[in-house]
C-alpha cells in the first residue's frame, strides 16, 4: 500500500508494508481512515486495523464488514450479519450491537444526524440507529415502497444524503 504524506507544499509517497493473506485481499469491501489516521480495511474475512505500520486482524471469520462512518468519537462498522460494531476511539474498545427489528444484511451506512445513523439493508429498505439509545428504528419517511433493495448512499459536501438503487430512482435527504 502507498500512503501519501504532505510536507509543506509537497506530497510524497511513503510505502507501507502490510502482511495480508491473498484470500483477504480479494475480499476487501471498504477502506476507511479515521480522524486519528488509523486505516481500517473491512471485508468478508473480518476487519483489518493498520496503525503505526502494524496490522491487526479483528473479528476474523465472525463478521463481513461492508462500510464504516465516524461520529462523535466513535467508528460505526456495518456488517452483512445485521450488526453494528461500535469502536470507541478513546477507550479503544468494541461493542457489538445486533439489529433487533430486521434480520437483514446491512449494505451501507451514513451519518443522518449527530445522534442517528442511516443504514441500508439488502431487502428491508432503509433503517436508522440511534447512537445514544442503541436502538434501531424505521423512520416514517423511509417507508416509501420503492426505497428497497440494496440502497447505496452518497454524502455530498453539505452533508446531504443521496440514495439510489438498481431501479434508477434517486432520493435526497
Amino acid at each position: 500500500a502507498i500512503q501519501l504524506k504532505k510536507h509543506g507544499n509537497k506530497i510524497e509517497p511513503a510505502l507501507i508494508s502490510i502482511e495480508i493473506a491473498p484470500e483477504n485481499k480479494r475480499s476487501s469491501i471498504f477502506f476507511f481512515e479515521d480522524s486519528q489516521s488509523t486505516v481500517w480495511i473491512g471485508g468478508d474475512l473480518g476487519l483489518f486495523k493498520i496503525e503505526g505500520g502494524k496490522t491487526e486482524n479483528l473479528f476474523r471469520d465472525k463478521y463481513s464488514f461492508v462500510k464504516a462512518v465516524e461520529l462523535n468519537g466513535r467508528i460505526y462498522f456495518a456488517t452483512k450479519e445485521s450488526y453494528i460494531i461500535e469502536y470507541d476511539l478513546k477507550k479503544k474498545s468494541f461493542t457489538e450491537i445486533k439489529n433487533t427489528i430486521f434480520n437483514d444484511a446491512f449494505s451501507d451506512i451514513a451519518c443522518l444526524s449527530d445522534q442517528d445513523l442511516l443504514i441500508s439493508t439488502r431487502s428491508s429498505g432503509v433503517i436508522s440507529f440511534n447512537i445514544d439509545s442503541k436502538l434501531f428504528y424505521k423512520p416514517d419517511w423511509a417507508k416509501d415502497a420503492d426505497l428497497r433493495g440494496d440502497i447505496a448512499f452518497i454524502v455530498d459536501g453539505k452533508k446531504g444524503i443521496w440514495m439510489y438503487n438498481h431501479t434508477g430512482i434517486v432520493w435526497f435527504y
